[in-house]
């Protein structure tokens, strides 16, 4: 007997009805996608973006895992095509472009330390980067000191009325500056 049939044949009562919710459902599919009329622009891109990544990314994934077993070569697929992963990879850019400033700048005014720091933008800590920017040696006294430190030094090494010494041991004191680099500021 024939597998094909006349979709009238198969006595569907009528009143039997499927809302796009529960096809969705069944499809594996946000409603969102589906109706014209559900949801606002920006929650059909989220859906769209969800779509993708739960479950057409990990299925074409699989695909080229097999395609690549089968060959021998490496298969892989490409979604530089689809403009919403590319807004939504945009946004995750800029998000991280604005901790790395953020938080560059609390580690930069001494607040964090530089595992802290990396920890907030996201990578991994460093072995004995439990330290504030003013305990790493290897940085510039005007990044270590910002703007205002930097203007105080110049101001103490230009002030006329104090001597060499007195200078080199404002600098040690004020700014814990070495005393072999105040001397070298002061040409000692």
């Amino acid at each position: 007997q024939s597998m094909l049939t006349n979709v009238g044949n198969l006595n569907i009562p009528a009143q039997l009805t499927l809302s796009v919710n529960s096809i969705c459902d069944k499809l594996g599919f946000s409603p969102e996608l589906m109706a014209e009329k559900v949801g606002t622009y920006e929650n059909k891109k989220a859906a769209e973006i969800g779509h993708y990544q739960n479950e057409t990314i990990p299925t074409a994934a699989e695909m080229a895992r097999m395609f690549s077993e089968i060959t021998g070569r490496k298969v892989s697929f490409s979604y530089k095509h689809v403009a919403v992963l590319q807004e939504a990879e945009e946004r995750q850019i800029n998000a991280l472009n604005n901790s790395i400033a953020a938080y560059g700048k609390l580690f930069s005014d001494g607040l964090i330390t530089q595992n802290e720091y990396l920890l907030a933008i996201g990578q991994q800590p460093r072995d004995g980067g439990d330290k504030y920017i003013t305990e790493i040696s290897n940085v510039p006294l005007a990044v270590k000191f910002g703007v205002g430190g930097t203007t105080a030094i110049q101001a103490i090494l230009l002030d006329a009325t104090l001597t060499p010494e007195q200078k080199k041991g404002i600098l040690q004191v004020l700014f814990s500056i070495s005393e072999q680099d105040a001397s070298l500021m002061l040409n000692l």
